[in-house]
Order: C-alpha cells, then structure tokens, then sequence
C-alpha cells in the first residue's frame, strides 16, 4: 500500500528530481543525437541492432516499456517470480527494529559486495551472535580488536578489507556523525568502502521513509545488464547513467520495486552467460530476445 507524501518531504523529493534531471540532461548533451540523417554516438555501443533496438540500443516505444513493465511485475506476483535478492531485502528491512538497526545495515550491506548473500547473511550472524552478543553496534566493532573482526568476516570474498571499511566506519560515524548513521546518499559516500550502489541501498532499507525520497534505484551487476539487454538503457551507459534513465521511466514509488525485480530477473532468467530467453516472462518484448530467437533460426 502507498503512502502519501507528507508536505515537508516534497522539497526534498522535488530538489531530488531537478538535481537528477539536471545531471542527465548534460549527460545526454556528452552523445550527439542518433536519429535519421544525424551523427552516432560518442561513445562505443555493445550488441547493436539498429532494426530491433534503434541506432542509440534503447528502445524508446513507451508503449513497449509499459508492456514489458507490466509483465515483469506479473512475473514477480507468481511463485517463480520469487529470487536470492528478496530474502537479503527482506533481512535488511527487518534490521530496523533491531539496536542501532542503521549501522547494522551498513556493516550487512557491506559484508554482501561480490558476495553471495546467503553467505553475506551467515557471516552478519556469526558476527552478531557469536562477537558481538547479539548486536551489531558502533561501539561494540570500535571495541573489538582488527584481528577479531577479521576472522568474523574470513568466510567473505575480500574479507581483510571488509573488516577494514566496517571499522573505519564505525570509528567516522562516532567522531563526525555523532553516532548517527548518515541519511543521504551523498552523505553516505563518504564512508569507506560505501560507492553508488550501496549507498541507495543503505538510504532505501535503513530509513523508514516514503520510497525514493533519500534514495534511488539501486544499479548492480544484474540491474545493468538486464536494463541493456532490454534496451531500457544506453549500451553504453554506467551504472550512475542507468540509474537517472530507469528513474526516469517509472514513478518514484516504483523505484525499489524496479530494482527488485530487475535483479530477480537477472538472477533466475537473464543471466549473464546463459539467459533463458525461451522462458523469460518479457520475452515479447525484449530486443535481444528477439535477436537471439532469429540467431537460432538462421542456425537451422
């Protein structure tokens, strides 16, 4: 159920939006345009397909995003719509009823880079029952010795320095936050170890706001690859373009369910090496769907 934007946050929630439509708007001035009679992007492009996909490789029929929107979210409703992503979300949303819940999603979301997340999630358990008696507190991993904090973290892909960006960001919470767990993506940059993509992470889960106020989509690996092979985005995009694009083609309230859902799909269907195009919920509307179909008819 949505709720209503109260009249404080609109300021915020509107400077959001001008500063993202400002940023892409000079973005887009970095390509010159790629229509009919006009010069090619800049910048390279992967797996173009000019026919199915347009000369830029997004496709721009809004009545296409819409259909293929819809039948995502569809996807989601059923029981293989289901993936990895939510039982991760959904830890980290029960996280705020935990002690200092903000600094404990930091320190999950941090353990979970290149990482698998039932791994991630074993690791924060051991971490928090076993270490730190149950919870996961600024004070209690400034407490703890270097050592100890890294053989909590030993099972984790780059583990040594995992457990150094979990205590530099304890120790710069306590003397520059004050204890508080910064609210902003910005804000949240500045710690250690925190980039884009954990930042809207952390700002989306560990605050109790309305959906998209301190926080955007939440571009991963599965996020731009599958938002590419739709031709939601560039080809040529980063995950900071990516994100003002997909913004900008649902309402903000949709935000995390998009980055769900795209991540879900990357996981159980488009997968990077060997996507199951045959069974894909989006099939019909997806341009390398539609290529990848036609590769297999020449082949016969």
């Amino acid at each position: 159920m949505k709720t209503a934007t109260t009249t404080p946050t609109s300021t915020t929630v509107d400077f959001f939006a001008l500063c993202d439509g400002f940023r892409l708007a000079n973005a887009n001035e970095t390509r010159v345009k790629t229509n009919a009679g006009e010069e090619e992007p800049l910048r390279e492009r992967e797996d173009e397909d000019e026919d199915e996909v347009g000369a830029s490789g997004r496709v721009d029929d809004g009545h296409t995003f819409t259909r293929a929107w819809c039948a995502l979210r569809a996807w989601r409703e059923r029981e293989d719509g289901s993936a990895r992503v939510d039982e991760f979300h959904s830890f980290l949303v029960d996280l705020r009823g935990a002690k200092e819940a903000r600094f404990s999603c930091l320190v999950a979301a941090l353990m979970s880079v290149q990482c698998l997340d039932k791994v991630a999630l074993k690791a924060f358990e051991k971490l928090r029952a076993d270490v730190l008696g149950g919870h996961v507190t600024i004070d209690g991993i400034r407490a703890l010795k270097r050592g100890e904090l890294e053989r909590a973290c030993q099972t984790l892909n780059l583990w040594r320095a995992k457990a150094k960006y979990i205590a530099e960001c304890a120790d710069i919470i306590h003397f520059k936050f004050r204890d508080r767990v910064p609210r902003t993506v910005g804000a949240l940059k500045t710690l250690p170890g925190v980039g884009d993509k954990l930042a809207h992470l952390i700002a989306s889960v560990a605050y109790d706001e309305t959906p998209g106020v301190f926080s955007g989509v939440v571009v991963d690996t599965h996020v731009l690859r599958v938002s590419k092979r739709l031709g939601w985005v560039n080809q040529s995009d980063d995950a900071e373009s990516a994100r003002m694009a997909l913004q900008s083609r649902v309402h903000r309230d949709d935000w995390d369910d998009l980055t769900q859902s795209l991540i879900a799909l990357g996981q159980n269907v488009c997968r990077a090496r060997t996507p199951a195009c045959a069974s894909c919920p989006l099939h019909e509307a997806c341009p390398s769907g539609h290529r990848a179909r036609a590769e297999t008819s020449r082949d016969r």
